[in-house]
């Protein structure tokens, strides 16, 4: 990581999390910035719901929920839902009009207690009891922040 130890022990929390769920972690190709992401892609199901960057950011991208969908996020109930979720926690804000674009957050915002077991409590409805909580990339994709194409 390239941010401070609490950001670090959110990103290692999160990590340790994915891999005793058996969430496949996918990880990023940046020349600057490195990446994982935690999701699914097997018989249950393709979502890869956000992303963790070395500089000490999260994102949700939307943007490629809804171009390669994943449900539940191609349903705007369902990002709304995972935006008031989200928003709950202090210092992170999702404004609506990000719910189709690559709304991002920085970890420290995770730091505080109960702050990763809000978004990360509970399976969405009709998916795998392995994943639960957070938002979306294309495993099989990539976002460049103005488009999605699959790879």
């Amino acid at each position: 990581m390239k941010v401070g130890p609490e950001a670090g022990d959110v990103a290692r929390r999160i990590f340790q999390w994915a891999e005793s769920n058996d969430l496949r972690i996918a990880y990023g190709r940046g020349s600057q910035d490195g990446s994982f992401q935690p999701g699914l892609d097997d018989e249950s199901g393709y979502l890869f719901p956000f992303v963790v960057y070395t500089y000490g950011g999260v994102e949700i991208p939307f943007m490629c929920l809804l171009r390669f969908p994943q449900a539940p996020f191609d349903r705007l109930e369902k990002r709304k839902e995972l935006q008031t979720r989200l928003t709950a926690i202090d210092g992170i804000a999702i404004p609506d009009d990000r719910l189709e674009k690559r709304p991002s957050f920085q970890l420290t915002a995770l730091v505080g207690p109960g702050a990763l077991e809000g978004p990360f409590s509970r399976s969405w409805s009709g998916r795998s009891t392995r994943l639960v909580a957070l938002g979306p990339v294309a495993l099989r994709g990539r976002c460049n922040g103005r488009e999605c194409v699959r790879t």
